[in-house]
């Protein structure tokens, strides 16, 4: 038989740190919108205060290879451009809490408020 779904990796056979490797291709939602717009979540879930959310930070040590660097695309973490598509152009090390997530909804880049998906 042949289904829809056939041929398509299952979210549990995704590889470790999947969303880091590259060909990972995020989408810019907007200012303060944590809300995904490809997935469909109701509107309790951006309301839930226990929720978590997924804040990607400049690194401590400067690496431009990173997920905030990649996402921010600016010069400095204050100058950050934030480019409507993003595709990992290669993988990127994981840094702080992205080595124990096993899948990203939504991103939050710094401070910003900015969100991608």
């Amino acid at each position: 038989r042949k289904y829809i779904g056939d041929g398509y990796v299952l979210c549990a056979d995704m590889p470790p740190n999947h969303f880091l490797l590259k060909g990972a291709k995020y989408l810019l939602i907007g200012k303060n919108n944590s809300l995904p717009l490809l997935q469909k979540d109701p509107r309790e879930w951006a309301e839930n205060t226990n929720t978590q959310r997924f804040i990607v930070q400049p690194p401590s040590n400067g690496i431009r290879k990173s997920l905030f660097a990649k996402l921010c695309a600016g010069t400095t973490a204050n100058n950050c451009l934030y480019p409507t598509t993003v595709v990992l152009d290669e993988t990127v090390p994981c840094t702080g809490d992205e080595c124990n997530a096993d899948t990203l909804r939504t991103v939050q880049v710094g401070d910003s408020g900015m969100y991608y998906e």
